[in-house]
């Protein structure tokens, strides 16, 4: 073993899309790195196709959705049939900033998030994580590439090398806790082509008879010339659980020789008996199984795991990949570390319910079942309430995270501490400065852009017939002796902002008021911060509330709370003491 060791910040065992994500994000963050797998690259294979609208939200706020979308195939829902028989359509929530399913293959994913981060550290392929050892203020890892060993020594372990991970293995008393599915499953990225192929180019097209299910996932061209590629997903029978022995769970892509075109044209003919496509060209196809399980905590001291190392689950929905980006924006800051276990197990949780009672009801088997699953498909396309709620749950919108002892409680009807801040409207900056050629309009989410503080963000807004709220310097002047980890960010009504000039009594040099006030022009829109932080029905009386909302660097709300009255301030500011330093 060579004597030489790497010191660095954070060490990373796995270059899949969740390991590069997380690497970029502590890179960026100014972090270094070590980040190794043992894989000579990104894959070469579809694998994981669909990024949920939150994840694009996460994407945007870390400047490279453009990358994305730039490579992705969109669609704008879901389509089901029953044999020849339609039975509706799904679409995306509006209120979502990116209302449609955005498909990228992950081997795309993985080359962009690579490409971002080898601009600001190296990447080591053909190097496995050997073992690793934790001391009290370090951990010392062993590496093997072509050349030997050698070792890393590290602030923290980071296991992103999927479920049978060497970090969580090696882990004190970590467990990998769950069942295996028995039933087999295929899916080939095939082009299609014949009469009905417009009819499946601009949704997932999911089909059943009492063969089974076949799914097309549009992906749009992937070669040089014009065909059309989709993703098919089959069942190679019922449903069936097998033993909860964890010892060995073998989930995702099996070694066995994959289905031959023959095969998927003749499951495709079958199962989907109101198309008249045909299939050809196939550039990818495998079996795989489904496991549901997860880890009994995803941390141990100075170690972590996220993604697949800490929770794997069925694919129905495309939310593996997606949860595990949501682990690692959760992890940085330090501060945020102590809750990263009990943040993230419950929203995993929640998708592995959610995910595994989809795939028994899918995929289970028997005359019966295809009737009981025939009418309640058809009553939940029918309900809109319900179909709205499937698709949200799908794109993930209204993913919260479990309580912790950094998330503090939330007024009545006010967005609550642990879910995502969603975007706004544009809001106009209050200050115009001499140097400013025009008026500058921003998004709540543009504001925050690249935010690596806390925000509090203090919203006055109130209808037309009332004064002016009088708490805003209360509430400048007492968020002042956070200002090194807390930004103060304050929304006025129009009709309330009686000029564009720099606030009175206000020194620039403690804190550059500049991008601090900023103005909303309605607060009955859908999409206006009144509305989308619960605001907006405490406009009643003369004198209503405002609100102030904590907001965390990852866009998660730490804390909210009415304010009406400078002590409610106290009340409110007195959470940031819990976690949070003065100046």
């Amino acid at each position: 073993m060579t004597s030489d060791i790497n010191d660095v910040d954070v060490f990373i065992s796995g270059c899949g899309p969740v390991g590069l994500w997380f690497g970029y994000l502590m890179a960026r963050r100014g972090h270094s790195i070590y980040i190794a797998d043992k894989k000579s690259g990104p894959t070469s294979q579809s694998r994981a196709l669909l990024i949920t609208a939150r994840v694009l939200e996460i994407f945007e706020s870390e400047h490279i959705v453009h990358h994305i979308l730039k490579n992705a195939y969109l669609a704008g829902g879901n389509q089901l049939f029953w044999g020849t028989t339609a039975i509706g359509t799904a679409d995306v929530p509006q209120d979502a900033i990116y209302p449609q399913l955005t498909l990228v293959p992950q081997g795309t994913t993985e080359t962009i998030i690579k490409g971002l981060l080898e601009k600001m550290t190296t990447i080591h392929w053909n190097t496995e994580l050997v073992s690793y050892k934790q001391e009290k203020d370090h951990v010392l890892a062993t590496v093997r590439d072509d050349q030997g060993e050698k070792l890393v020594k590290a602030k923290y372990i980071i296991g992103a090398d999927g479920c049978h991970s060497i970090v969580r293995k090696q882990g004190q008393d970590w467990t990998y806790e769950g069942y295996s599915v028995a039933t087999l499953f295929s899916m080939a990225d095939v082009a299609l082509a014949g009469p009905d192929l417009e009819k499946m180019q601009h949704r997932l097209t999911v089909s059943y008879n009492s063969k089974g299910l076949c799914g097309a996932i549009p992906l749009g061209p992937l070669m040089e010339d014009s065909r059309q590629y989709f993703r098919i997903i089959m069942n190679m029978g019922p449903y069936e659980e097998s033993s909860p022995d964890a010892a060995r769970p073998s989930h995702g892509i099996i070694d066995r020789e994959p289905m031959n075109l023959e095969e998927i044209q003749k499951i495709m003919h079958d199962r989907m008996t109101g198309f008249n496509i045909s299939a050809s060209d196939p550039i990818w196809s495998s079996y795989f199984k489904i496991n549901e399980r997860k880890a009994n905590g995803f941390r141990r001291n100075r170690a972590f795991v996220m993604g697949d190392a800490a929770h794997c689950h069925s694919p129905v929905g495309g939310q593996g990949m997606n949860l595990g980006i949501m682990d690692g924006q959760s992890s940085d800051p330090e501060k945020l570390l102590d809750s990263y276990s009990t943040e993230r197990e419950p929203p995993v949780e929640q998708t592995m319910r959610s995910t595994g009672n989809a795939t028994r009801t899918a995929f289970l088997g028997g005359y019966w079942m295809d009737v009981v699953r025939y009418l309640g498909l058809r009553l939940v396309f029918a309900i809109p309430r319900v179909r709205d709620y499937g698709m949200r749950l799908l794109m993930q919108i209204d993913l919260a995270l479990g309580a912790s002892p950094i998330l503090g409680s939330s007024s009545s009807g006010l967005l609550a501490a642990g879910h995502y801040l969603p975007d706004t409207t544009v809001l106009r900056r209050r200050i115009i400065t001499e140097d400013q050629s025009g008026m500058i309009y921003k998004s709540l989410h543009q504001i925050l852009h690249q935010s690596t503080r806390h925000t509090a963000l203090f919203v006055v807004t109130r209808p037309p017939h009332c004064l002016p709220n009088k708490l805003i310097t209360a509430f400048w002047d007492k968020i002042l002796p956070y200002r090194t980890s807390v930004r103060p960010l304050i929304v006025e009504s129009a009709w309330h902002a009686s000029d564009h000039r720099m606030p009175q009594g206000i020194d620039p040099a403690i804190e550059d008021p500049t991008d601090a006030y900023w103005i909303e022009g309605r607060s009955d829109g859908s999409d206006s911060i009144s509305v989308k932080i619960g605001l907006q029905p405490h406009f009643s009386g003369s004198n209503p509330p405002a609100a102030l909302i904590l907001v965390r660097p990852d866009r998660y709300v730490a804390h909210s709370m009415l304010i009406n009255s400078s002590s409610d301030i106290d009340k409110a500011i007195s959470f940031f003491d819990t976690y949070l330093s003065k100046q």
